[in-house]
């Protein structure tokens, strides 16, 4: 007996419709995966040939103090440093963070340096915490702070 009709299974049928897009998901999702595999396994092995290079930056560590000298002496905004750079804001700010990371690296350093251990400016009677103000009030100490 031949179904007719509203009982007869098409393809047009919500129920297989849906389950062929479900096969069709399944695949892409599956050629995606062996994509991504592949691209991390040619990169994993392009870096242990030494040839998978980061993106060269636009200013070398030598160039980016130029653009930051200009911004921080006020002679240039900072949308005109990046016009005449040909560099975006975010290459010159971090090129300022990095001045000024150094910069406190080296006024740490420099303050340590100046900083007697406890016992060679200190009388050995004092405590650590009267030999650190006995330091922190010498002369050549406030001139590496930059404090007056």
């Amino acid at each position: 007996m031949p179904l007719s009709g509203s009982d007869a299974r098409t393809c047009r049928e919500p129920r297989v419709l849906s389950c062929q897009e479900d096969v069709l998901a399944m695949v892409a999702q599956f050629e995606s995966d062996l994509t991504r595999l592949r691209t991390r396994e040619g990169m994993t092995l392009a870096k242990a040939a030494g040839r998978l290079r980061a993106k060269q930056t636009k200013l070398n560590r030598r160039q980016e103090g130029h653009p930051v000298s200009l911004v921080h002496r006020g002679e240039y905004s900072l949308a005109e440093v990046t016009e005449l750079f040909d560099v975006g804001g975010s290459t010159v700010y971090r090129a300022i963070e990095r001045q000024w990371v150094e910069a406190r690296a080296g006024l740490a350093e420099a303050v340590k340096a100046l900083t007697p251990t406890h016992g060679a400016g200190c009388p050995a009677s004092d405590t650590p915490a009267r030999c650190r103000r006995r330091v922190a009030s010498m002369p050549g100490l406030r001139a590496a702070r930059g404090s007056s």
